[in-house]
């Protein structure tokens, strides 16, 4: 027996859910704003923010997981920056 494929509408209820939990902290809108002026590594950010490095890389995979946050990577560096197309459901809309 096959699964069904899963409702467009629950997938996108779903990433609904999930940006409005990792929006509900104030360090990632803190994150969110300092992205907005540039791209930025995870230890400047961490600078400017008031975090720990380890706190403030975790809050970055927490936004990228909603795609909020994008990568690049340079060598052994990684920079972050907010992402022009924040949102996987928009093929939905």
């Amino acid at each position: 027996m096959s699964n069904p494929s899963p409702n467009p509408k629950t997938e996108l209820f779903g990433q609904f859910a999930r940006i409005r939990k990792v929006l509900a902290s104030p360090s990632r809108l803190l994150l969110l704003d300092l992205l907005s002026q540039s791209e930025k590594s995870v230890e400047i950010l961490a600078q400017q923010a008031g975090l720990s490095v380890p706190n403030t890389s975790n809050h970055l995979r927490e936004l990228r997981a909603t795609s909020l946050v994008r990568t690049r990577r340079s060598g052994q560096h990684a920079y972050f920056n907010r992402s022009s197309r924040p949102f996987r459901f928009a093929r939905f809309l």
